[in-house]
């Protein structure tokens, strides 16, 4: 849809406070506003519920994701709620990662040490307070997409509108009569061509979507504007190169 007609559309229901209208993507288009109560009232829009429309608030404008370490799994991560805090900032939900151990040739997931927390508002706290111990936050940086469909960076199969592909030669994916040459070939990526499986680290253009999804958590960016950032060579050779490194 054309930004002029979302634009006519927010002009008839008459809400204030709106500073621009403008297409980020494809199929997205960025309404920016001057107050929580104008972003809210765009959300809340009858006219926004119609099919193949949906209005809503990014998450990193109204929350931030941060991990912790070395909390002991003994300890029930209801009670680890109850008694996490920091100042100032509401702490609106934890989470307990997951590792994975292999015992007899077989693999299982265990509680790890390592938590998630999601934070109210904009601010990622440096520390906060489980029983007065100190526990340094980071910003939580997820996993990049990889379909495992068609294996491309940047998407997952649940969206994914590609044909299935092999991970190994590159091309439709096979059947009994017809089985992949890979082990006879050089395997070759689908995302930069290069002779490495498609979901590999090797790959550049899964490199940089790590680099996007990065500088996006650490920034508090969105992913277009982190996209924008790595795609420009001045931008990403200083201080945002910096940010990457560490």
């Amino acid at each position: 849809m054309h930004p002029i007609v979302i634009s006519s559309i927010v002009a008839k229901s008459g809400i204030p406070d709106i500073q621009e209208i403008k297409k980020i993507g494809r199929g997205k288009i960025l309404i920016e506003a001057k107050s929580a109560t104008a972003a809210n009232r765009l959300v809340d829009n009858p006219a926004f519920t119609k099919p193949n429309l949906k209005a809503f608030i990014p998450a990193f404008r109204v929350l931030r994701e941060g991990v912790i370490q070395d909390v002991p799994t003994e300890l029930q991560l209801d009670y680890i709620r109850r008694n996490i805090k920091f100042p100032g900032i509401k702490i609106l939900e934890i989470f307990r990662f997951n590792r994975r151990i292999t015992i007899n040739n077989k693999s299982e997931y265990v509680p790890s040490r390592i938590h998630r927390i999601k934070f109210a508002g904009q601010v990622l706290p440096r520390v906060v307070f489980l029983f007065k111990t100190r526990h340094e936050v980071r910003p939580f940086i997820p996993k990049s997409r990889i379909c495992f469909k068609c294996y491309r960076a940047g998407h997952v199969a649940k969206v994914c509108k590609g044909s299935p592909r092999c991970l190994y030669c590159g091309n439709n994916v096979h059947n009994e009569e017809e089985p992949c040459k890979g082990a006879e070939v050089d395997v070759f990526c689908i995302n930069c061509k290069g002779s490495h499986l498609s979901t590999s680290k090797e790959c550049p253009v899964v490199s940089r979507q790590d680099n996007i999804i990065k500088l996006a958590a650490i920034e508090n960016i969105s992913i277009a504007d982190a996209r924008r950032i790595i795609g420009d060579q001045s931008g990403s050779s200083s201080r945002y190169a910096n940010i990457l490194n560490s």
